[in-house]
């Protein structure tokens, strides 16, 4: 097989002169949970995730993100908050580094805060870009 990087590398910074479309960002990955299961009503009507539901009803914007292959964590999460399926080199460090820096989401914010397995939150916390970014795992 023959791979190729997503990644373009040497391109100039871009600043956008508006304002931010919101204050804040609350991005909420639950990984591995079946988007029909969410939405989906019990026998007796009830939701099996009421708050959840509400907020994807009734508040702000949501999505629903769809897999490719890989269907591993690390690279959906990578996709959802970079906008780019990760650079195929990553499979050879075990999905442990990124041997290519990028740019994503987190990065662009003034504060992150974030909560989730260490596998994937340190990853966004790596080198000079990530000293406002507080990850718990």
């Amino acid at each position: 097989m023959y791979f190729t990087s997503p990644l373009v590398h040497g391109m100039t910074p871009q600043f956008i002169p508006l304002p931010p479309p919101a204050k804040r960002l609350v991005l909420f990955v639950a990984d591995g949970l079946r988007a029909d299961k969410l939405y989906e009503l019990e026998e007796d009507g009830n939701s099996r995730a009421p708050f959840v539901r509400n907020v994807i009803m009734n508040e702000g914007s949501w999505g629903t993100s769809h897999t490719r292959v890989l269907t591993e964590s690390r690279p959906r999460h990578v996709a959802m908050i970079a906008g780019f399926y990760e650079d195929v080199s990553t499979v050879a460090k075990g999905w442990k580094e990124n041997p290519v820096k990028f740019d994503s989401l987190l990065n662009e914010t003034r504060y992150t805060w974030s909560w989730g397995s260490p596998d994937i939150m340190t990853m966004f916390t790596k080198g000079d870009l990530g000293n406002h970014i507080f990850a718990h795992t």
